[in-house]
């Protein structure tokens, strides 16, 4: 018997999160709790807006019929998967996802509000605007957000971004448009 190949794909941040938040992406029950503290969340945003490389998400796209190996993610907001419903499994990245989600959501988790994640347009605008080495200021910080400076991330990609995005000043502009 041919064992399967593995497939790479290229998916987008946010085709991963919906189907996170739609429970289509599970983590099975061996992986740890979600523990990543709200400072290494926001070295991991700063990462990818300096467009650094944040390393691979390994899924596994479990066979139709196939035992539920999930661990219930109800602290997260992740619904638990539908019977016989299509289920991958995070293998390698769920802290990096997990962080992303809860920030991108504003959940409060253990005390911790990763709705207070926010982009400070100013150091943003300096960083791109620099052209020296080793730019070492925090992009991401905790703040709670003006919605002029200091952004949350779930506002900065919420349904009233462009409302939010007209009170920013001319300057900081690109830096709110900015992909991460």
């Amino acid at each position: 018997m041919e064992l399967p190949k593995i497939d790479v794909q290229q998916l987008k941040l946010p085709q991963l999160l919906n189907e996170l938040q739609t429970g289509r992406l599970q983590v099975p029950r061996f992986q740890r709790e979600f523990v990543w503290s709200l400072s290494k969340t926001r070295r991991l945003l700063d990462s990818m807006y300096k467009e650094f490389p944040i390393g691979t998400f390994f899924l596994w796209r479990a066979p139709a019929g196939s035992p539920l190996l999930f661990r219930a993610l109800t602290e997260l907001g992740i619904p638990e998967p539908q019977d016989g419903a299509d289920i991958a499994y995070i293998l390698d990245g769920q802290q990096r996802l997990s962080s992303l989600f809860v920030t991108i959501n504003g959940k409060n988790l253990g005390g911790r509000d990763y709705g207070r994640i926010s982009i400070d347009l100013e150091i943003a605008t300096c960083y791109d605007e620099s052209t020296e080495e080793g730019f070492e200021e925090d992009i991401f910080v905790y703040h709670s957000g003006d919605n002029r400076r200091y952004i949350p991330v779930s506002d900065l990609v919420g349904s009233n971004a462009l409302m939010i995005f007209k009170g920013v000043p001319e300057e900081w502009q690109s830096a709110f448009n900015k992909e991460l």
